[in-house]
């Protein structure tokens, strides 16, 4: 039942990425002050329409649904390590954004709380894997996370 749980999670804060985040980033991303690679890339998602932009989470969340059922019945648990590792990370980076530009960022409440839960169900389900099989597994989660962001976000121009 806990690998079900993770696409629930990943959702809420999807929805709250979707709902706040987004019109929030398209109403600042003028006033940022951070690197000017970062800013690119926040400039370019800001540019994204609504539709594109939650095209986008649909097709991570999809991802991820397959993912976790692929774990859920014995299948590829390497890889659901690996993207809960990467979701992990994710939430931790909007914690950073928030810390760095010293303001309150929409998303970084539910960043927050199913960060810690997803860290909680990792440890649970994963207690025997070696840290290093976890770090491993991380990594390759994350990349492929960014891969698939990158693809996602690629697909967004024809829509």
């Amino acid at each position: 039942m806990e690998y079900l749980i993770f696409p629930i999670l990943f959702m809420l804060h999807d929805f709250e990425e979707i709902i706040w985040g987004h019109p929030w980033l398209k109403r600042n991303v003028s006033s940022l002050q951070v690197p000017n690679f970062i800013k690119r890339m926040l400039v370019a998602v800001a540019n994204l329409s609504s539709k594109q932009f939650t095209l986008i989470v649909m097709e991570e969340f999809i991802g991820c649904i397959l993912i976790s059922l692929c774990a859920f019945w014995g299948r590829g648990k390497w890889l659901f390590l690996g993207i809960m590792i990467g979701y992990v990370l994710h939430c931790i980076m909007h914690v950073v954004q928030c810390m760095y530009i010293k303001r309150y960022i929409p998303l970084v409440i539910s960043a927050v709380i199913t960060g810690i839960i997803v860290g909680i169900l990792i440890f649970k389900l994963f207690r025997g894997v070696a840290f290093v099989k976890m770090i491993i597994d991380g990594l390759i989660g994350t990349v492929l996370i960014i891969v698939n962001i990158l693809f996602a976000f690629w697909c967004s121009k024809f829509f």
